[in-house]
């Protein structure tokens, strides 16, 4: 288990730090990174945090958060460990932006990478990327931007190997998308996958979960009240093809 080092006393201000705890909670050791974001930011802005941790079955851990430094190294927010804890030098992604909203590790060690403009930009452009398991960018993969306001909160990976993205954003390339949306193996939009989502605004926007069960339906949960015109309140099943599952209707206790 792992947990970051300020919970512990630690300061975010003078960086933060992993622990390795053992199974019944107490601190084991202390990992030799140190976690740091250098780059200029508003006052009111949250500081160095850690988002993902991804065990690889190599032993190393591949770090995703908001910090720029890892160790005095520059790692825009993406790092992978050494089992030790200490730098993977080997692993160093050449992202567009600084910052990473969202990633999700694959199966065959790729990693799927959502950069943007830091959070306090108002319209920051995102781009979707994948990495080799070396951290380079991978050429099969066609960079995929998502324009307007709004972010991904979640990135999952199909059966058939394509990805699943939800959050709250309505446009993916020049296609509109009501905060789901697939993409092929290859990055692009898949055009046949359209479910139409409305939000109710009292709750928030945005598809904040997905599973992918496997029968290949799609698990969703955010702050829709309807789904392709059938009423779904907060919850709902898709078939693989998008279209609603009439067979499974979540009901919230009253």
């Amino acid at each position: 288990l792992i947990a970051t080092a300020d919970q512990f006393g630690g300061s975010r201000e003078a960086g933060v730090r992993l622990v390795l705890l053992n199974p019944d909670g107490s601190r084991a050791a202390e990992w030799p990174a140190i976690f740091e974001r250098r780059n200029d930011r508003p006052p009111q802005v949250g500081s160095t945090s850690i988002h993902s941790l991804f065990w690889l079955i190599d032993g190393k851990v591949l770090v995703i958060g908001d910090f720029t430094h890892v160790s005095g190294l520059a790692r825009p927010g993406i790092v992978r460990l050494n089992a030790d804890g200490s730098v993977d030098a080997s692993f160093a992604p050449a992202l567009p932006d600084d910052y990473v909203e969202e990633a999700i590790l694959l199966p065959d060690g790729r990693v799927i990478v959502v950069t943007a403009n830091p959070p306090w930009d108002t319209t920051p452009p995102r781009v979707i990327i994948r990495l080799n398991p070396d951290g380079k960018d991978d050429p099969a993969f066609k960079p995929v931007p998502l324009s307007g306001n709004g972010s991904v909160t979640k990135i999952r990976p199909d059966l058939q190997g394509r990805i699943l993205l939800g959050g709250t954003f309505g446009r993916v390339g020049d296609a509109e998308r009501s905060g789901l949306a697939r993409l092929t193996s290859d990055g692009a939009l898949a055009t046949s996958f359209v479910p139409l989502l409305r939000f109710d605004p009292d709750y928030g926007s945005g598809v904040s979960c997905i599973a992918v069960q496997p029968n290949g339906k799609i698990l969703i949960a955010g702050g829709f009240t309807n789904v392709n015109g059938l009423p779904r309140r907060y919850v709902a099943r898709l078939n693989e093809d998008g279209s609603t599952d009439e067979t499974f209707e979540y009901r919230p206790a009253t």
